[in-house]
């Protein structure tokens, strides 16, 4: 089997846990339709579809879109009630009607993709609060997003954080919510045969969705977006083997206030800077984009820096060639000497070639 069919799981009440190995890359609309115990997910890496409706009203708390989708269905998360956390792939282009109505805990979105998809219409988002939720988009997208119809209302008239990361490790963010004091509700006593079947659900979960699955990530070169003065929490999470080395907003070091690889912070400002280093990569001073070369490339995207057009996958701790927390023409300078010490071809020539690109014109 590859695909499932139209309405397969829909109604099934007692489902709570889901996974959907790589052989599977089509979802038909409904099939898990009304599934009101679903809690624990995690798609196939190869869907490519998720058909209409096909989670509604399910109390999932968090949804990593497969990076093969490009269409986020009609009503496929429609009053999805519980569901706290969204990310969003890099090749989305867009989202029908319904899409998320009804989604009114959503408090994290993350966006990898650089132009922003459609939505629809203002069904898309119904009852999602947009001055609570914190959004994470590519940096140099920010203008395309905050023109885009519907999404300007996420960044528009708020303070950011840029987010800049080297090395093995990723950086996920949450919103700090106020509990809201709910009321008592009296549950009847459950059966010793459903008590088993539940502690066996709760016990197999782990093993197919981690913790670290049910995270909102920021990527390098993205800017998470939040109402001014709000509070947020930020993980470090290096990769397996590796560690935190440093970590900096707006550069001060906040390594002594990170507890259990989690850091608070207040979304107080305009243009704060995140800068993190996890082991496992060291960074060659002057490669400003990682390929493991240093070229007139890589003195084309600190010029586009310095002006204010920060390309996708630039490396500013790379680029401050003299340590001094400022990326300018100095370091443009530096990189040049570089270039031109390397002995690979005139140097006459690779002078020219790299004034050249200094001329505005």
């Amino acid at each position: 089997m590859t695909t499932l069919s139209q309405g397969l799981f829909q109604g099934c009440s007692n489902l709570n846990l889901l996974y959907i190995p790589d052989n599977y890359t089509d979802m038909s609309n409904y099939a898990f339709d009304g599934c009101d115990a679903l809690e624990t997910l995690r798609l196939s890496a190869n869907t490519a579809t998720m058909g209409e409706y096909s989670f509604q009203g399910t109390p999932l708390e968090y949804i990593k879109v497969p990076s093969k989708v490009e269409v986020l269905s009609r009503g496929v998360l429609k009053n999805c009630k519980n569901l706290a956390s969204l990310s969003l792939p890099a090749n989305l282009k867009s989202l029908e009607a319904e899409a998320l109505t009804g989604c009114t805990a959503l408090r994290n979105i993350s966006v990898e993709a650089l132009t922003p998809p459609t939505i629809k219409d203002r069904s898309v988002l119904r009852g999602i609060n947009t001055d609570l939720c914190l959004i994470s988009i590519p940096t140099q997208s920010y203008r395309d997003y905050a023109l885009a119809p519907y999404w300007g209302q996420f960044v528009q008239m708020r303070n950011d954080i840029a987010v800049e990361t080297v090395g093995n490790g990723e950086i996920a963010f949450e919103s700090v919510v106020e509990e809201e004091e709910e009321d008592v509700v009296y549950e009847a006593p459950v059966r010793a045969d459903v008590r088993r079947v539940a502690a066996f659900g709760i016990r197999r979960a782990p093993q197919l969705a981690s913790k670290e699955d049910a995270m909102t990530y920021a990527n390098n070169g993205s800017s998470i977006y939040a109402p001014q003065d709000a509070k947020l929490l930020l993980h470090f999470s290096p990769a397996e083997g590796k560690e935190l080395i440093s970590a900096t907003l707006d550069g001060e070091d906040i390594m002594p206030f990170i507890v259990n690889g989690i850091y608070t912070a207040t979304a107080d400002k305009k243009n704060a800077k995140l800068v993190v280093e996890f082991s496992g990569q060291s960074v060659l001073a002057g490669d400003v984009n990682s390929d493991g070369n240093i070229n007139v490339t890589d003195v084309g995207m600190v010029i586009d820096h310095i002006l204010e057009h920060t390309p996708s996958g630039f490396v500013e701790a790379a680029a401050d060639l003299n340590n001094d927390g400022d990326v300018n023409v100095t370091d443009v300078g530096l990189i040049i000497e570089i270039i031109l010490s390397d002995g690979t071809s005139s140097k006459q020539n690779k002078k020219i070639n790299a004034v050249d690109m200094l001329d505005p014109q």
